[in-house]
């Protein structure tokens, strides 16, 4: 989808995914590995939340870096942790409506979609596209009441067996374009040999033009 934003894909894509290993490896990988130097494997209170005696499972207090900066002894540092997850969060969600409003918009170009949603502004942004997503974030009031949340929940459990079914067609995809390009590079490598075992014996013989022929046709002779 990126691709399709960016003047340049070829060359600006190419050294963004670089940069996503490297960063899964320090945030993800290199995190983790600080968390659990800094916590011992017998955390009381991460112990208690998980085990239900202590309030604040789900929330930002059983985050094991905020339990981590509460034992280093820092005050505002796990409020600036909460700052910074909630401008993650800010991020994931923009992200996101970017991702919905286009996709409805390519649907609606395909004519799958409505063709009132085909409108956009002067600088190519489909408002109503952009309308109709930011309509779905307000599902997440169904979790004030118990009730209402179990249909939060069908709608979870939705979404993520799509993932799962996307995730699990794009690698089939991979592997079976992988295959068929196997399958190219070996036909094409097969034939340049043939190629090249039938025309061996064959000799090249340059071409004169007119203005050649005239002045050295007798000496070729």
């Amino acid at each position: 989808m990126l691709a399709g934003e960016v003047k340049l894909p070829r060359r600006y894509l190419k050294n963004a995914f670089k940069v996503t290993y490297v960063r899964f490896a320090i945030f993800f990988i290199g995190s983790a590995l600080c968390v659990g130097i800094v916590i011992p494997y017998n955390e009381t209170t991460l112990l208690d939340i998980m085990a239900g005696k202590s309030g604040g499972a789900g929330t930002a207090a059983a985050s094991p870096y905020v339990i981590a900066m509460r034992n280093l002894g820092i005050t505002g540092l796990p409020h600036l942790t909460n700052a910074l997850l909630c401008t993650s969060i800010f991020s994931a969600g923009n992200a996101y409506t970017y991702y919905g409003s286009r996709s409805l918009y390519s649907l609606a170009l395909e004519g799958h979609a409505p063709k009132f949603l085909r409108k956009c502004t002067k600088a190519g942004v489909p408002m109503y596209c952009l309308m109709v997503t930011s309509l779905f974030p307000f599902l997440g009031f169904l979790n004030v009441s118990s009730g209402s949340a179990k249909v939060l929940t069908w709608f979870t459990n939705i979404i993520t067996a799509a993932q799962i079914i996307d995730y699990s067609k794009n690698n089939l995809l991979y592997i079976c374009s992988l295959l068929t390009l196997h399958q190219l590079s070996s036909a094409l490598l097969t034939s340049s040999f043939t190629v090249r075992a039938r025309h061996k014996d064959l000799i090249v013989v340059p071409c004169l033009t007119s203005h050649d022929s005239s002045h050295g046709a007798h000496g070729l002779r």
